[in-house]
């Protein structure tokens, strides 16, 4: 049955780049052009009438990935000649074929991905690691979106097709490796260190600092102004959201969270860093001038295990000793996921959270209660602190105030409960 999807899905590429193909042809047939540019498009074409006869070879040997591959191939040179069409004046047309061409390669590079993903899983046990390893590093340059300069700027202005099928590929490649680089720790030893799979293991690194790489762009691209990027996806294992969790690390530009099966990745903007940082400043200067040992968790990711929940916070604090789990976790909701944020933090007992609400325009606390947070106006953990003198604080942070203002403002606070 996936046999015949895939080719179904080959065979709608085929004619979709058939199109894009004779619309090209058109404008160049009805069109003078220099000698400069005509010589480059002629060979472009040729390349393309090379790639069409691989690819109907493929096509008719039931190769699907390679089937794939010169698909993305024609794709890609065609985007190249839609261009050289906008500069000698088919702006419209070329437009439209960039726009459509840059949409297809996506499309192309997820299906290519998943079908990839399938195959690998019948070959793992029986390849060395270090041809599969090649595989896996052509499915990564085959995934990317920034090859060319139009199929990224087109994304940015259309948007993608299908995200959340991208992200899916990802994380389904990032699979492949996390179970490559745990079948290498199995049988080596000295993983990390130098051994007669070193070659091996430095590969494995840079495959996962690509699948970091790719989720940075793709949130990127996706990113509205000042806006945070949120993708949500369903149906992720708790295996899965471990495994990518320990690609990206404690990564600033992208914060995990994971509940009940729900994975969203969420990309902060520079309102949302700000009133993080602004929040946490606050925090920092009270326990200085009351002489409070202050340990930084940042955005350590907070686990659950037996629970199945995870959290990066945007900021988390100890106080008087260090311990994976804060005494204060620090939330913004700028642009609201589907996550309810209190239900992990509560599985996880972190005794007080902040929570600032874009929508309200102000932060409130909250506090864990056998197993549930209510909502309190005075930190149960900062004696002095109040949620309406942090929201007073924030709010010099919002109007220009650096952060030294801010300070400023602790100290005069603290001045006057004397």
């Amino acid at each position: 049955m996936q046999v015949i999807e895939d080719k179904e899905k080959i065979e709608s590429i085929g004619l979709e780049i058939d199109e894009y193909k004779h619309e090209l042809e058109e404008i160049f047939n009805k069109r003078d052009i220099e000698e400069e540019y005509k010589s480059i498009i002629l060979n472009l074409f040729k390349q393309i009438e090379k790639d069409k006869h691989l690819f109907m070879q493929s096509k008719s040997e039931n190769n699907i990935l390679e089937s794939y591959k010169q698909a993305s191939n024609m794709t890609r040179k065609m985007i190249y000649i839609a261009a050289y069409a906008e500069e000698i004046g088919a702006k419209e047309i070329s437009k439209e074929i960039i726009k459509g061409c840059s949409l297809l390669i996506i499309e192309i590079g997820i299906c290519y991905i998943k079908l990839f993903s399938r195959l690998l899983k019948k070959i793992i046990k029986t390849k060395k690691i270090s041809t599969i390893l090649e595989l896996i590093e052509y499915q990564i340059n085959f995934l990317k979106i920034d090859n060319t300069k139009q199929i990224e700027e087109t994304i940015k202005k259309y948007g993608f097709t299908d995200i959340k099928r991208y992200f899916s590929a990802i994380i389904d490649l990032n699979e492949n490796i996390s179970e490559i680089k745990n079948k290498e720790k199995r049988e080596n030893k000295d993983f990390g260190r130098k051994s007669i799979s070193n070659t091996n293991i430095e590969k494995i690194n840079f495959l996962c600092l690509s699948i970091r790489n790719l989720i940075e762009t793709a949130l990127e691209i996706i990113k509205n102004g000042d806006e945070d990027a949120i993708i949500t996806l369903h149906g992720i294992k708790w295996r899965e959201y471990g495994n990518i969790s320990e690609t990206i690390g404690e990564a600033s530009w992208c914060k995990l969270s994971y509940l009940d099966g729900v994975l969203e990745l969420m990309s902060p903007g520079l309102p949302h860093e700000e009133l993080s940082e602004n929040t946490g400043e606050i925090i920092k200067e009270y326990c200085f001038q009351k002489n409070i040992k202050c340990f930084a968790i940042r955005s350590t990711t907070l686990k659950n295990k037996k629970g199945k929940k995870g959290k990066q916070a945007d900021a988390s604090y100890a106080f008087d000793r260090k311990s994976n789990i804060p005494d204060i976790a620090v939330e913004i909701n700028i642009t609201s996921g589907s996550i309810e944020d209190l239900k992990i933090y509560a599985d996880i007992g972190v005794p007080e959270v902040w929570i600032y609400s874009n929508k309200e325009q102000k932060i409130r606390f909250f506090s864990l209660e056998k197993d549930e947070y209510k909502e309190i106006s005075n930190s149960t953990k900062l004696e002095l602190i109040n949620s309406d003198i942090v929201n007073k604080i924030l709010e010099i942070g919002t109007k220009g105030g650096d952060i030294n203002a801010i300070r400023r403002e602790v100290i005069n606070f603290l001045g006057s409960c004397k």
